[in-house]
C-alpha cells in the first residue's frame, strides 16, 4: 500500500524554515510522483470560514487528484471558479455535508476506500481517461490563472513606476 506516504527526504529542514513562499516556489514534483492523489488540509474544518491557499492550487498544477480536508463547500468553491471536481472518481459527497463528526468519517471511509485499492486499481484509477482530461483542464485552468495574474502585476507595476517618475 502507498498510504501513508512519508516525504521526509523530499524536503530539507532549511526549505521549511521561515519559507513563506513554500507554497509557490518550492513545489516538489517528485514528491507528487510517488502518491495517486493529495489530501489536502484547510486552514480550518469545523468553520463556515473557506480560505483557499496554496494547499487548494499546489496539486492542482502538480495533475494530483485530492480529498479537501476542510469547511463544507470547498470542492464546490472550485468548482465555481470554473475548475472540475474528481467526481465520480473521489466521493465528494462530503463537500456538503455540515456536520463536522460527520463530514470526518465520510472523508476517512473515502481515504480507506481508495487506499484499500491493489496497485493495478489505483493506477488505472488514476490513468482513467476520464480522469487525465480532469487533471489536464485544470491544470490548464492554473497556467491560465498564473498568466493573468502575472499580466495584472506587471500593469500594476508599470503604472506604479509612471506615477514614481
Amino acid at each position: 500500500s502507498m498510504c501513508p506516504l512519508l516525504i521526509d527526504d523530499d524536503i530539507t529542514e532549511e526549505e521549511i524554515k521561515d519559507d513563506h513562499s513554500a507554497g509557490w516556489i518550492n513545489i516538489k514534483p517528485t514528491t507528487y510522483n510517488k502518491a495517486y492523489f493529495s489530501i489536502i488540509p484547510g486552514n480550518s474544518f469545523d468553520t463556515p470560514w473557506l480560505h483557499p491557499d496554496e494547499k487548494f492550487w499546489k496539486p492542482l498544477g502538480q495533475l494530483h487528484p485530492f480529498i479537501w480536508l476542510g469547511p463544507t463547500g470547498g470542492i464546490q468553491h472550485l468548482k465555481d471558479k470554473g475548475f472540475k471536481s474528481f467526481s465520480p472518481f473521489i466521493d465528494e459527497s462530503y463537500d456538503t455535508e455540515e456536520d463536522c463528526e460527520k463530514r470526518m468519517m465520510m472523508i476517512v471511509n473515502e481515504i480507506t476506500r481508495l487506499c484499500s485499492m491493489s496497485k493495478k486499481e489505483i493506477h488505472d484509477w488514476y490513468y482513467n481517461q476520464d480522469m487525465q482530461d480532469i487533471l489536464i483542464y485544470n491544470w490548464k485552468m492554473i497556467i491560465n490563472c498564473f498568466v493573468r495574474i502575472n499580466l495584472c502585476l506587471k500593469l500594476k507595476l508599470q503604472n506604479q513606476k509612471f506615477f514614481l517618475k
